[in-house]
Parts: C-alpha cells; structure tokens; sequence
C-alpha cells in the first residue's frame, strides 16, 4: 500500500509542476554599452556613467542586446536599472526592434522621473510578436555628474522571454 501512495503522490506533483513554463532570463552589465561618437564614458560596478563635469552635454551610448534565446515567441520585458543623479536633466533610453534588414518594427522611449538618491527602473514592455531572433539595440542618454558630484549610471539591462 506504501509504494501505491509514493506513485500516486510522485505522478500528482509531476503532473502540477509538468505545464509550469520558466520564463528565461538574461542579465546584462552596463558595461557593454558603448558611447557613440568618441564621447568619452567611464565604466564601474555600476555599469556606464557619464563623467562630464555638472552642466556638460549628456551623452549617448549603445547596448548592443545579444539575446541567444531564439525559439521563444517573443521578448515580454526589458528592464533598465539606472541611477539618476542629475537635478537638471534626466536619463533616458529608447529600446528599438530591428528587422533582419534594419527596418525599425517596433520601439519605445522611457525616461527617469527626475534625481534620486536610488535606482530607477525603467520597464518596457514590447507587445506579443516581439521576437528575441531580431536585432534588439537600447540607446541611452546618461546626463553628467550632478551638482553634488555623483554620477548617473545605466546599471544593468535585463531582459525577459516566456
């Protein structure tokens, strides 16, 4: 009777966890961004930061998402952890899908609410039919130091498929 009760508990709990999808995930540093145009940007722990002087022109880099998930139906989420620092001007990304030909299929901007002390998180969300297989490429805009002297940073770049 002992083996009869271990079956059918064993068959049962692989039932419930046999239709349980993970969502896959990949995390990025923000250390793979690059500036575009040789503007000069430094790198840490916390990613890409903007080294310019309070009141310095923002800069621009590129985060080229080498996602590697294909076979999945699309991309749900892509979260930008940042740090805004800047009282005077805010950070800001533009997430753009890319067709094999380089035709623009989908893309959205999101923007910080302003300096803080901690990380901002910046959340898109592409609709379904967003395929990981496409080129993905974020574009940030990271102001300077703020007055106190900190740095904004693009910290890390998560991103998710069903």
């Amino acid at each position: 009777m002992l083996k009869k009760v271990s079956l059918v508990a064993f068959l049962l709990v692989g039932a419930s966890t046999a239709g349980t999808a993970r969502a896959a995930e990949t995390t990025l540093s923000g250390v793979i961004c690059q500036p575009i145009k040789g503007v000069a940007v430094d790198y840490g722990q916390y990613g890409v930061h903007n080294p310019s002087a309070f009141g310095a022109p923002d800069v621009t880099v590129e985060c080229s998402l080498p996602l590697g998930l294909g076979g999945s139906p699309s991309v749900t989420s892509v979260i930008v952890t940042t740090y805004d620092r800047n009282t005077s001007s805010n950070l800001s990304c533009l997430l753009t899908e890319l067709g094999l030909s380089g035709d623009v299929l989908w893309s959205a901007t999101l923007t910080t609410s302003g300096s803080a002390s901690g990380p901002q998180v910046l959340a898109f969300a592409p609709p379904a039919g967003t395929f990981p297989s496409n080129a993905w490429r974020l574009r940030c805009t990271i102001p300077a130091l703020g007055s106190s002297g900190l740095a904004s940073h693009v910290t890390t770049i998560k991103v998710t498929v069903p």
